[in-house]
């Protein structure tokens, strides 16, 4: 997401009074922007589940980058990771 960090802790506390933190089957996530991860996360720091993420958006270029990313996340076990993973660097060596 490219919203800054004050507005996603905002969001993901929104999310957490208005939405009962449970285990979810599904989790629907437009691709635009790839602010639906703000809620992905939210979910998860609050000890929720998702069984599953279904992506949609018109564009099918950014339907294979949303899939890329999923698969970035799964396969990174840190969040230094996945950024090292995305832009080749660590935010600790810069």
């Amino acid at each position: 997401s490219t919203d800054p960090a004050h507005r996603r802790a905002w969001l993901g506390r929104q999310l957490a009074q208005a939405l009962p933190m449970r285990n979810w089957d599904t989790y629907y996530m437009c691709v635009g922007g790839l602010s639906g991860f703000d809620g992905l996360v939210s979910l998860c720091h609050a000890s929720a589940s998702v069984s599953r993420v279904v992506l949609f958006d018109r564009d099918e270029h950014a339907l294979a980058y949303g899939h890329l990313m999923l698969t970035l996340i799964r396969n990174c076990p840190t969040r230094d990771h996945l950024l090292r993973a995305v832009f080749g660097r660590s935010p600790q060596s810069c």
